[in-house]
C-alpha cells in the first residue's frame, strides 16, 4: 500500500469475497471484507463467513501473513510517519467511523451480558438460534464470562464455535504460550498492536490471535477501543539548552526554555523531526536533535542569543569508522531540512569521508553517502 505524502510502502495482505451476478460479471462483495468482518457495518450469510474464517485459518495462508508482518515491522522501524499512520492515524479513524453506525454499548446498559438488540438484530439472532455472542461485546465485560463459565467447562481451546473480534494491546505486552506470567513469551506487542479475540476471557486472560501466532494476553492489557491505547511515553533529558515550542517549527511561540539536563517526559514517537514533551507542568515541541535519552550525554551549557545550541567546530580524520552511541539522520546535503538518506541507528557504522567547517561531516552509511551532523558522531 501507498499512503500520499509517506515515502515508504506498507506491505500489506487482503482477501475478498468475489461473486457473479445475473449477467455473469464478477464482483467484489464488500460485505464480507476484513473491515466488515472485524466490525459488521453489513449483513453477511454465517456459511459464507465460516467459509471465509476457516480459510484464513489454513496453516500456508497464516505462514504468508506472518511474513507480510514481519516486512511491515521493519517498513514501519525505519518510517516514523507510516508508524503513525498504520499504527494511530489509521486506527482512529476507523474507531471513528465505527462508531459512526455501531456505537458503543456500556456494561451498565447490558444486562446478564446480553446487549439490548434493535429488531433487526433480533431477527439475525433467532436466525443463528442465538448460538453466537453479542456482537459488539465490550473486551472489558466480564458478565458472559462468568455464564459462560458456568454452563460450560470446556476449555475455550476446544471450542469450535467461538467468537472472534478486534482488539487493541492497551500497552507493550507480552503474549504468552500459556495463561501464566510464567508461560513462555511468544512475542511482545508495542502499544496499539490488532489482535484477533477468540472466545471470551478465562481466569483474566484473552486468548488472540497476531501476525500468525495463538496464544494469551493478560485481559487489562487488552481495550476494544484504539483511542484507549496508553501512548508510550518515557523520560529524557534535554541536550542543551533549548526552547520548547508550541508546535512543531522554529517559528512557533516559545512555551519555555529548558536548560541543558532538564528532565523530560516524551508522549509517542517523533514527528517531523520534533518529540511532543511535557517539562514542569507544560507540554510542548523540541527538536528531536536536542533530545539525549542518558543525562552523561548532556552537554555544557554554550548557547546562542536565541537559546539554540551553538556549535564548536570539531573535524574528524577521514577514513574514521565510528560506531554510533544514538540514531543519526544521514541528509543528502548539509541542512537540516535537506532529504533523509536514511536514518543510522546506534551501533551502526559509519566512514568518515570529509569534515567541513560547517560542522557536518560526510560519511558512507550502508552502503550510501550523505551527511551527518559532526557533533553527533561519536
Amino acid at each position: 500500500m501507498k499512503f500520499p505524502d509517506i515515502a515508504s510502502t506498507a506491505p500489506e495482505m487482503a482477501s475478498f469475497y468475489i461473486r457473479k451476478d445475473g449477467k455473469g460479471n464478477f464482483y467484489i462483495d464488500n460485505a464480507y471484507s476484513s473491515f466488515n468482518q472485524d466490525n459488521k457495518e453489513n449483513t453477511m450469510d454465517v456459511q459464507i463467513n465460516t467459509l471465509l474464517t476457516e480459510f484464513g485459518e489454513d496453516e500456508e495462508i497464516i505462514a504468508i501473513q506472518k511474513d507480510v508482518w514481519k516486512e511491515l515491522d521493519k517498513a514501519v522501524e525505519k518510517d516514523e510517519d507510516l508508524n503513525t499512520m498504520v499504527y494511530t492515524t489509521m486506527p482512529n479513524t476507523l474507531a471513528e467511523w465505527v462508531a459512526s453506525f455501531s456505537p458503543q454499548t456500556s456494561a451498565d446498559d447490558e444486562k446478564d451480558g446480553d446487549k439490548k438488540d434493535s429488531k433487526d438484530d433480533k431477527k439475525d439472532n433467532e436466525k443463528d438460534n442465538e448460538n453466537s455472542d453479542p456482537e459488539n461485546t465490550d473486551v472489558n465485560d466480564d458478565k458472559n464470562d462468568v455464564n459462560n463459565d458456568d454452563q460450560n467447562q470446556t476449555d475455550d481451546d476446544e471450542k469450535t464455535n467461538e467468537t472472534t473480534r478486534t482488539a487493541y494491546a492497551k500497552t507493550k505486552v507480552n503474549m504468552r504460550e500459556k495463561r501464566s506470567t510464567d508461560s513462555e513469551i511468544l512475542q511482545t506487542l508495542n502499544a496499539g498492536t490488532k489482535v484477533t479475540i477468540h472466545g471470551t476471557s478465562k481466569d483474566g486472560w484473552f486468548k488472540v490471535t497476531c501476525k500468525g501466532k495463538t496464544g494469551y494476553i493478560s485481559k487489562e492489557y487488552i481495550v476494544s477501543d484504539p483511542s484507549k491505547v496508553e501512548v508510550q511515553k518515557r523520560t529524557a533529558y534535554a541536550k542543551t539548552k533549548v526552547n520548547m515550542r508550541k508546535k512543531r517549527s522554529t517559528d512557533s511561540d516559545v512555551v519555555q526554555t529548558l536548560k541543558a539536563g532538564t528532565k523530560v517526559m516524551i508522549y509517542g514517537k517523533s514527528k517531523d523531526g520534533w518529540f511532543r514533551v511535557r517539562s514542569k507542568g507544560k507540554f510542548g515541541y523540541v527538536k528531536k536533535e536536542y533530545i539525549v535519552s542518558s543525562k552523561s550525554k548532556v552537554e555544557k551549557e554554550d548557547t546562542t542569543q536565541n537559546g539554540a545550541p551553538s556549535t564548536s567546530t570539531t573535524y574528524l580524520n577521514e577514513g574514521d569508522r565510528i560506531t554510533l552511541t544514538d540514531s543519526v539522520n544521514i541528509r543528502t546535503s548539509m541542512s537540516e531540512t535537506a532529504d533523509r538518506v536514511g536514518l543510522a541507528y546506534q551501533g551502526d557504522v559509519v566512514t568518515v569521508i570529509m569534515s567541513y567547517a560547517e560542522g557536518w561531516t560526510k560519511v558512507s552509511w550502508n552502503g550510501q553517502t550523505g551527511y551527518a551532523k559532526t557533533e553527533y558522531l561519536r
